[in-house]
């Protein structure tokens, strides 16, 4: 296992260190839980249904020049 130091300002720690407590945890753990927790996420697949729909807002347009042509109309 690898150490990591993090400067924190002093109300930030504190902050962590009653939230950690009131659960159960050292400050540590939860980070460390945390870290977990996001690479898992991060590395899931995702859902048939989410990768189904990721395709259906995706334009093929160019969304700065809708928005110049949009104007130009507006303002001829």
């Amino acid at each position: 296992m690898s150490t990591l130091s993090i400067p924190l300002p002093d109300e930030d720690l504190a902050f962590l260190r009653s939230f950690a407590q009131e659960r159960g945890i050292s400050a540590e753990g939860f980070l460390a839980q945390h870290a977990r927790n996001l690479r898992l996420q991060l590395q899931a697949d995702l859902h048939p249904l989410v990768k189904a729909a990721a395709g259906a807002f995706q334009s093929t347009a160019d969304p700065l020049a809708e928005f110049h042509d949009d104007m130009t109309r507006k303002h001829q």
